[in-house]
């Protein structure tokens, strides 16, 4: 049985004969423990990550409107306005919950829209409840795989 992994904008895809897995790390180990998507998750988790990425636009913005308005005099300002933000990307990098972390049976795959390198994947989540997942920047080898596997569990 052989396994595959790529890259994507939030993570990474593991695959095997059996189940499409959307981890943090890429790592097998880590796979034993998901378990299948339900609907209330995705939107949770996709509702975190638009949330914070409003709240880091946000800050910005007040940070590039402190600096005007000192007009780079008040140092401790400046030093205060680059903190925040470095911080604010510091745990925004190692914030994992935003990541869509489970696993995708491939016989629960109903199919996907392939839109240039972004994925629309739909399938059966654990509740038995039509379900899909946007997968950003995905490697096109990935695609071929998949196809494969969903022609095998077709049969």
């Amino acid at each position: 049985m052989e396994k595959y992994f790529f890259k994507y904008t939030l993570g990474y895809i593991n695959i095997d004969q059996h189940h499409l897995y959307l981890t943090k790390t890429g790592n097998w180990s880590e796979i034993y423990h998901l378990k299948e998507n339900s609907k209330t998750k995705t939107k949770k988790n996709f509702e975190k990550f638009e949330i914070s990425k409003s709240y880091y636009y946000f800050i910005l913005i007040i940070s590039a409107f402190l600096l005007i308005i000192t007009e780079r005099k008040n140092t401790l300002v400046n030093f205060l306005v680059i903190g925040f933000n470095v911080l604010f990307i510091f745990l925004k990098y190692f914030n994992h919950e935003t990541i869509p972390n489970f696993k995708i049976p491939i016989h629960k795959i109903l199919k996907y829209n392939r839109i240039e390198k972004d994925i629309e994947l739909f399938f059966i989540n654990e509740i038995n409840q039509d379900d899909y997942v946007l997968l950003k920047n995905v490697d096109l080898k990935m695609i071929s795989i998949l196809d494969e596997l969903l022609k095998v569990s077709k049969t």
